[in-house]
């Protein structure tokens, strides 16, 4: 489902764009994968896997699976053995190196499927993947990269009309300065309840709110009416009817039914969750298996 939503945007986009430009790449330039590490980010090669599991990795708080917890606890360890497998190659480098390591191993795995599947439609330029500036932003100093100062730095020295625009998570993408510092509250009320969120789900092991939408929501194109349409030809071939579902049997049948009907509704937040679901149900009927 993931795929086809890319594939429908995308072919849109490619009856007046020949060419698009994806950001694929940019956590690496500005620390996106050692925030949870907070004051230890550069400072020891020990890194917190519990942490970057609980922040960054398992990030859904919709707990669809029968035996959810059972589940949980077991896809934590063994996410955590694999991901200690990548960053743990050299013990003595420092935690930002071993963890943007290990979000280049997390981002071949997502970004080449995706990428792979519109290339019919429509040629993809990731430039900030490009090794020489990766190589270039893998060597400055983890300082430069913390709150996103490098991209704000060579966003303002290239055109700083565009750097004073607000960006989705509030506040310019300048840097911060004492003349620009009361244009940032939104940016630190995002991050604080982000940080609140996360902190949250690693207490109770659930999350206690819905994340704010910070930005505005893309509505060039008709995606939330495509979504709808793509759920009601599943629905017509029993792929999203629960008594017909041959992974039926893996759900906790309410929490399934709900997510179901929340994904008719404009904004649905759940559509990685609800991918995932049908490419089970795919794979056990293209196997006639069903549990």
């Amino acid at each position: 489902l993931k795929l086809s939503r890319i594939l429908y945007e995308q072919t849109l986009k490619a009856e007046q764009y020949p060419v698009s430009l994806w950001g694929y790449g940019g956590e690496t330039y500005r620390g996106y994968y050692w925030k949870q590490e907070f004051l230890n980010a550069g400072k020891t090669s020990k890194v917190d896997y519990d942490s970057l599991l609980a922040y960054r990795i398992i990030a859904t708080d919709y707990p669809i699976l029968a035996g959810y917890t059972t589940w949980l606890k077991t896809t934590r360890e063994q996410l955590k053995t694999r991901l200690m497998a990548v960053g743990e190659q050299q013990t003595d480098w420092p935690n930002t190196v071993k963890l943007d390591v290990i979000s280049k191993f997390l981002e071949i795995n997502s970004s080449g499927a995706t990428i792979s599947a519109v290339m019919g439609a429509q040629r993809i330029i990731t430039p900030l993947d490009f090794k020489e500036g990766l190589n270039c932003g893998l060597s400055v100093n983890y300082k430069w990269r913390t709150q996103g100062r490098l991209f704000r730095l060579i966003l303002e020295r290239l055109n700083r009309p565009l750097a004073d625009m607000e960006t989705a998570d509030g506040g310019p993408a300048a840097p911060l300065r004492l003349t620009n510092v009361h244009k940032f509250a939104p940016y630190w009320l995002n991050m604080g309840e982000k940080l609140l969120w996360g902190v949250s789900r690693k207490i109770a092991g659930r999350s206690l709110w819905r994340k704010r939408d910070a930005g505005p929501m893309g509505t060039a194109y008709p995606l939330n009416r495509w979504l709808r349409e793509t759920l009601a030809g599943l629905e017509d071939e029993n792929w999203l009817i629960p008594a017909k579902m041959y992974s039926a049997a893996l759900y906790d049948p309410e929490r399934l039914q709900t997510l179901l009907t929340q994904a008719q509704s404009d904004n649905f937040r759940y559509e990685g969750l609800l991918s995932r679901i049908l490419t089970i149900e795919m794979a056990l009927r293209r196997v006639g298996t069903s549990l």
